[in-house]
């Protein structure tokens, strides 16, 4: 691998220099690799290099997010964290199960649901868990890396979190044999 490389910092440097990182900054994300440091960031005036484990994540450094809004009658929805289409279906057999996606039971939601960046404290019930859960914790769980944490969105109905956007609905939400 890269970090064994004997060229390995000039390597990087050359890779990582197009996207605002020096060459100090490019010598320190090698000391990162050999030390398994996870976790570790860096910043450029454009973007954010995380270092997790035997990789190195870059990413361009996002505005602020505003928060959206779905009203019950809206078909499609655009976003910061990109278009949503939404479809109200008859429960059937089919069941979809792509973490993309969201299959919500709508008797359930609150009107409006509100879509944003996550924030410190949020909480949910993990589609088939009992006990609620920090969503830091369940994306640790996951082992997401920090780079892509900054950029969970969720799904709110009233001041519940429904769906952590890619990742996984709330049981509450679940679509079940009752649903209509």
């Amino acid at each position: 691998g890269l970090k064994n490389h004997s060229g390995a910092q000039s390597l990087l440097f050359y890779w990582v220099r197009d996207f605002g990182f020096n060459s100090d900054q490019a010598n320190d994300m090698h000391t990162a690799l050999i030390l398994a440091e996870p976790g570790k960031l860096f910043n450029s005036s454009s973007h954010l290099a995380n270092v997790d484990r035997n990789q190195i994540l870059i990413a361009e450094k996002g505005g602020e997010q505003k928060k959206a809004f779905i009203q019950e009658s809206d078909i499609q929805i655009e976003t910061a964290a990109g278009t949503f289409s939404i479809l109200k279906v008859e429960p059937g057999d089919f069941l979809d199960k792509n973490p993309e996606n969201a299959m919500l039971d709508l008797s359930q939601l609150e009107f409006p649901l509100t879509l944003r960046a996550i924030e410190t404290g949020d909480r949910f019930v993990p589609l088939g868990m009992k006990n609620e859960k920090k969503i830091s914790d369940f994306l640790i769980d996951l082992k997401v890396p920090l780079i892509k944490k900054a950029r969970v969105n969720v799904l709110l109905s009233g001041n519940r979190i429904a769906w952590v956007l890619g990742y996984r609905i709330a049981d509450w939400a679940k679509v079940n044999s009752g649903t209509k």
